[in-house]
């Protein structure tokens, strides 16, 4: 399902395949590839997204060039590059999840940071651009703030980072639950990239990830936007107050 700007409420999309934004596709662009400012937001309550795929591009269940509220949704087992569950797009607004579960949904990018390097420097990018595309998200990948509620985030992997969540902006969590995740390179539960930071307060983030196999490791970000209250212990940083923000792997 393609529109510009929608509202969903107790509806199920189910087996959907599509080379571009397997379920629902939220576009801020017209038939003739023109940008239409502001276009692109949606709304989606007590839905179900399940077994849907993107097979070369972001967003398996849901992928949006604007923001997004979903509410009381069931987001699982949806698969694509990027953003298996939920993508939005770089130029988009912010991300709410209220409620509702994001489980066992996939990121299938595997590319290395030296694959990312080698294009960068083929087109003379810069690497953390590039890397953001090459992102990962099993559950949700945002370049935007994502605030993120009483949801449960389950069983998400990643060929990349973040096989709960990747977000290149702040992400914010209350009360939700981050486990059983995982991410191949690292930020099993969540990861933040040079752009985002993280912040939690309630709920729990756990679970096991490829060489992060405590909760310890379930949340990792770039060096340069490492909290300046973590205090580094070893290889680790852990906060003044675990209870309010579990701890963080960063990466140099």
């Amino acid at each position: 399902m393609r529109c510009a700007g929608a509202s969903v409420a107790r509806c199920t999309f189910a087996g959907n395949t599509a080379l571009y934004n397997g379920g629902l596709y939220v576009g801020a662009y017209d038939n003739a590839g023109r940008y239409w400012a502001g276009a692109g937001s949606a709304t989606v309550s007590n839905s179900v997204f399940t077994d849907n795929m993107a097979t070369d591009s972001y967003g398996g269940g849901i992928y949006t060039d604007g923001g997004i509220t979903v509410k009381d949704s069931d987001i699982s087992g949806n698969t694509a590059f990027c953003g298996g569950g939920i993508a939005t797009g770089d130029m988009s607004g912010a991300v709410t999840v209220t409620g509702g579960k994001l489980d066992g949904n996939t990121a299938t990018v595997s590319v290395t940071d030296a694959d990312v390097r080698q294009m960068a420097d083929e087109y003379g990018l810069d690497f953390d651009m590039v890397s953001a595309w090459y992102g990962g998200g099993g559950g949700l990948y945002t370049g935007a703030t994502a605030s993120i509620s009483a949801t449960e985030i389950a069983g998400n992997t990643s060929g990349r980072y973040g096989g709960g969540i990747y977000s290149n902006g702040a992400v914010i969590l209350s009360g939700a639950v981050i486990s059983g995740n995982r991410g191949d390179i690292n930020g099993g539960g969540i990861f933040g990239d040079t752009g985002g930071s993280i912040s939690v307060s309630g709920g729990a983030v756990k679970g096991t990830s490829r060489r992060l196999e405590t909760a310890a490791g379930s949340m990792a970000c770039r060096a340069s936007r490492c909290p300046a209250a973590r205090k580094s212990t070893g290889t680790r940083r852990r906060t003044a107050t675990p209870a309010a923000c579990l701890s963080a792997r960063c990466l140099a």
